[in-house]
């Protein structure tokens, strides 16, 4: 077991934690930059290997870049490659009774049109024998789309003490179609919010783009009107 005060060096694991002996830096938010905390497997010949990033990055000039809603650093994956297989991204947890779900900010592209299957993303928290799945979002074939921020939720209800909590991308077919996938602030709320389930919303830097562009609509229009006025009092 790998307690707080021994530290945890890249690429080890905290597996086993309690109370008197957490994890040390369980890296929820990603915030070390690294995938440090996590155990991750990529599919066969994944377009773009799971990775943490910062903001900016992006596989396709056509697609989203980055961009972190919580800290400097967030999760990406390319969703695709040459399955069928699994991307999986697993963390290991001490549940306590108070923390009754997990919630996490997420978003996508994608352009399936070329697919002939579903691809989908499940969130999978397993103790002991006992193990249960929550689907997130599945991709429907023959389509593409971008999906805004949103909020992913799986309930955490019937578990307590040690967990696994696995991210799951399923890829079925052999590239498919592109996609790209990024996730941040994977977080434990309180009952309360809990109790809401997941909800969608804007990033702060969305929130403040919106802001912006209703600026310079108002701006424009004042222009607008002043010219008007400006017209009138001449004739």
């Amino acid at each position: 077991m790998l307690r707080s005060s021994d530290g945890v060096g890249p690429g080890e694991t905290c597996r086993t934690c309690d109370v008197d002996c957490p994890c040390a830096g369980d890296n929820f938010g990603f915030e070390h930059g690294t995938l440090r905390e996590w155990v991750a497997n990529d599919v066969r010949g994944a377009a773009y290997p799971l990775a943490v990033v910062t903001a900016g990055k992006t596989p396709y000039d056509a697609f989203f870049s980055s961009q972190p809603t919580e800290g400097k650093y967030s999760l990406v994956t390319g969703f695709d490659g040459c399955g069928p297989g699994d991307i999986t991204l697993t963390h290991y947890k001490m549940v306590t009774s108070d923390q009754q779900c997990v919630k996490f900010d997420f978003r996508l592209q994608y352009d399936l049109t070329n697919a002939n299957q579903n691809r989908k993303l499940s969130v999978i928290i397993a103790q002991g024998s006992t193990a249960e799945t929550a689907t997130i979002v599945t991709l429907p074939k023959g389509k593409k789309a971008t999906m805004n921020w949103s909020q992913g939720f799986a309930s955490l209800k019937r578990f307590s003490g040690n967990v696994s909590i696995t991210f799951d991308w399923s890829v079925p077919e052999c590239f498919s179609g592109p996609a790209w996938f990024e996730m941040d602030n994977v977080r434990f709320p309180s009952k309360d919010e809990c109790a809401q389930g997941p909800q969608n919303f804007e990033s702060a830097a969305s929130r403040l783009q919106f802001t912006l562009s209703v600026l310079v609509a108002l701006a424009s229009c004042l222009v607008a009107m002043m010219l008007v006025s400006r017209r009138i009092g001449r004739t």
